[in-house]
């Protein structure tokens, strides 16, 4: 589901919970609790308020980790392709249709992160086998085998980029093809599950908060604004989980500038 639509779903199940504990504030079973009865309700609403802030906080900080390794490796590739295009260019010629492939990857990585139409069409063409314009890295990697080293610079040349597109020699995490697949593997979302259990948490809170306050214009702001944080908060872990889609993707700035630089 869009994280926005679920954000506001979330916001106004919260809003109808806190209105409820608010309506049967009046009912007389709740007018006569005494103060040693309402103590112990606010102290079991503090717990549970503690561990849904804690569980929170350890899950945005899992999916902030994800988006920070997203934003990561997609720099790497950016460098990976530099460093790769000037080990071709140094190779001489025959290695020039092989430079145009890296430029054509990259500008597909651009186009497949700046589009959610092109993300689906990418994760299709990769199911099928078709790797579009280029061929893909495997592609790079048998053209880069098939080149005829006539010296020892370009023989060595030649095993930096192999190196490069499939071994161990890459910035970052991962080579060029593993880089390649965080477009197409995508990274584990939250289970549904765990949303429906942090959101029924929410709901029982806020019912409470309604339950145990009086009716006044501080306490309805004051409602309303915890309401919009922990929705906010919500939103925010839903797409960092989603770091090639939704509205905070990665940048694809060090892309881009790895283009203009190859020219």
């Amino acid at each position: 589901m869009d994280p926005l639509l679920f954000s506001v779903l979330v916001l106004v199940g919260i809003v109808l919970a806190a209105a409820l504990g608010f309506r049967l504030h009046g009912l007389a079973l709740f007018k006569t609790q005494d103060d040693e009865s309402r103590s112990a309700m606010r102290v079991a609403l503090g717990l549970t308020s503690t561990l849904t802030a804690v569980v929170l906080g350890l899950v945005a900080a899992s999916a902030m980790n994800d988006y920070e390794r997203s934003n990561t490796m997609v720099a790497g590739l950016a460098i990976d392709a530099l460093t790769l295009d000037n080990v071709l260019k140094s190779y001489g010629p025959p290695a020039e249709p092989i430079r145009q492939q890296v430029k054509a990857g990259l500008q597909r990585r651009i186009d497949t992160i700046e589009s959610p139409d092109e993300y689906a069409a990418s994760d299709a063409r990769t199911i099928s086998g078709e790797r579009g314009a280029g061929g893909g890295v495997e592609a790079m990697y048998a053209a880069v085998a098939n080149l005829k080293p006539s010296t020892d610079l370009q023989e060595h040349l030649q095993a930096r980029a192999l190196e490069m597109l499939g071994g161990d020699i890459a910035f970052g995490e991962g080579n060029i093809a593993q880089k390649r697949w965080l477009f197409s593997v995508r990274p584990a979302t939250l289970p549904t599950v765990f949303l429906v259990i942090v959101v029924l948490w929410m709901l029982l809170e806020f019912f409470t908060f309604g339950l145990l306050s009086p009716r006044s214009p501080a306490v309805y702001l004051s409602m309303a604004a915890a309401a919009v944080v922990m929705t906010s908060a919500i939103f925010l872990i839903m797409e960092l989980d989603n770091p090639l889609g939704g509205h905070f993707r990665v940048s694809v700035e060090p892309l881009k500038r790895a283009m203009a630089l190859i020219g």
